[in-house]
């Protein structure tokens, strides 16, 4: 059984843009979101693209209504960056999610780590995350750790995130869920101390095995897996490709469309492409004939943890693409 997407032409990628608390007025919202309108029909179905892409934008809650309009009748979709643990009520400041379904938003963010950082326990996302299942919501799950150790601890504490988070799910609601993996120590890094794609690869990988020892194999492998941290133009191509996730959770990046535009245009027109294709289909059957006997959770975390530890000290070793990216 393989773990892994599987990466071919055309395939279908979800670039989430977290606006965050910008911008900080309407106005200069809605020029924004003309600009990603723009950057949704070019990269639908760019020409000599390996990847459509799927532009999804989450602004503050009081955009979210008029974004959606001018988003009407275009490829790009409008999300919310986070929802009440709350169906309603006397519950001053809080967006329940049978709100946010009724102005059209498509995805909704829980657990990402400002919000962790902010009070929300594992408890509360799991309740926010079954909010938003009820109302047939695409909900992205954030998970990351907030340091890396050598032993290999920080991997359980993924592990708890995960199960905690999708404790209160059945199986079936598992097609409206997606994992973003935003290490917290990566965002705000520069670009040569965030994951490089292998070392993404491996985490991939190792969300994949818990999904399916806690799960399914069918879950294991249907599930989108994004990565959100420091991505730049610069490392989009090989964090994406090389990493072999879904799509990305852009922060910071995605404040000026024209960054989150490069990214983009990185990703659906790789430089090289043709290497990254190679290798990934090198891996895949690597991973054919490793898994003919299927590896224990305790062995995918030691090659995860052999592979980690030079991140830890901020010597990651970037990927043959980024390199030659970067001469060019």
């Amino acid at each position: 059984m393989i773990y892994c997407p599987n990466m071919h032409k055309n395939k279908k990628l979800l670039i989430a843009a977290n606006w965050k608390m910008t911008p900080p007025t309407i106005q200069e919202a809605r020029k924004k979101a003309l600009l990603f309108k723009g950057i949704a029909k070019g990269y639908q179905r760019a020409a000599k693209a390996k990847a459509s892409l799927q532009v999804l934008v989450c602004p503050p809650y009081p955009f979210i209504s008029e974004i959606r309009e001018i988003f009407r009748n275009s490829p790009a979709l409008v999300g919310a960056q986070d929802v009440s643990e709350h169906d309603g009520g006397s519950k001053t400041g809080e967006v329940a999610s049978t709100m946010l379904q009724s102005l059209g938003v498509s995805h909704v963010v829980v657990g990402h780590s400002e919000r962790r950082s902010a009070g929300d326990t594992d408890e509360v996302i799991a309740i926010k995350l079954g909010q938003v299942i009820r109302t047939n919501t695409q909900v992205i799950l954030c998970i990351g750790e907030t340091v890396r150790d050598e032993e290999g601890e920080y991997l359980n504490a993924i592990k708890a995130q995960l199960k905690a988070g999708l404790a209160r799910l059945s199986n079936a609601d598992f097609s409206r869920v997606i994992i973003a993996y935003e290490p917290v120590w990566a965002i705000g890094r520069t670009d040569n101390v965030a994951l490089s794609g292998h070392d993404l690869h491996q985490m991939v990988i190792y969300i994949r095995k818990m999904l399916r020892d806690l799960y399914n194999d069918s879950i294991a492998t249907a599930t989108k897996i994004l990565y959100g941290g420091s991505v730049t133009p610069d490392n989009a191509e090989d964090i994406v490709w090389n990493g072999e996730v879904d799509g990305l959770l852009i922060g910071r990046a995605s404040f000026e469309a024209n960054t989150y535009e490069a990214i983009c245009k990185n990703i659906a027109l790789p430089t090289h492409s043709s290497m990254i294709m190679r290798e990934a289909a090198m891996r895949k059957m690597k991973t054919i004939k490793n898994n003919k006997t299927k590896p224990s959770v305790d062995k995918s975390k030691e090659k995860v943890v052999k592979g980690m530890k030079r991140v830890k000290k901020g010597k990651a070793v970037r990927s043959a693409v980024s390199k030659k990216t970067k001469t060019r």
